[in-house]
């Protein structure tokens, strides 16, 4: 019966194992993402201290009820060298607020373990579209925040080429 399984009936079976990774909902033409925002240049350096980071959104998106998924994407995970660390990663967090991996606002961690010139990958996190939208925002932006969860290693400089939000 080779052949005789639908798309239709594959993407139901890959999307109840993984429902909400990017890759899953951009394979259908259906539920395709679309671009929300971007940086429009590198994140050369994640260092010792917690990096911010502003996207502009469009301003349709930030309506609340708007969006049923998002997904942060992250392009070009890179470094010279093994850094040793991972970053917890923020969105929206308050500016009078800490960053608490019990948060909401904490939506995942990104390893950096084993990175080193000659590797680079990307990563993909889902996060409830309803971060976008909060009484704090005055701008239609979203602010990601990378706080490192050890020390750098000396020498290391890890960064990312790209950083962009998907949703629908």
């Amino acid at each position: 019966m080779q052949g005789n399984f639908s798309l239709k009936a594959m993407r139901i079976l890959v999307s109840l194992i993984t429902p909400f990774t990017l890759t899953v909902l951009a394979s259908s033409p259906a539920s395709a993402l679309g671009l929300l925002g971007a940086t429009h240049k590198q994140v050369s350096r994640l260092g010792q201290a917690a990096t911010s980071v502003v996207i502009t959104l469009k301003p349709a998106h930030c309506k609340r009820g708007h969006l049923r998924h998002a997904s942060l994407y992250l392009k070009g995970i890179r470094s010279n060298k093994n850094p040793g660390t991972a970053y917890r990663i923020f969105l929206n967090l308050p500016q009078d607020a800490q960053p608490d991996p019990q948060r909401k606002e904490h939506i995942g961690d990104l390893n950096f373990y084993g990175i080193d010139q000659t590797s680079q990958r990307d990563y993909s996190i889902p996060f409830d579209p309803q971060l976008l939208i909060s009484s704090h925002m005055r701008t239609c932006t979203a602010t990601i925040i990378f706080v490192p969860m050890a020390t750098l290693a000396n020498g290391s400089t890890p960064g990312i080429d790209a950083i962009e939000i998907w949703g629908k």
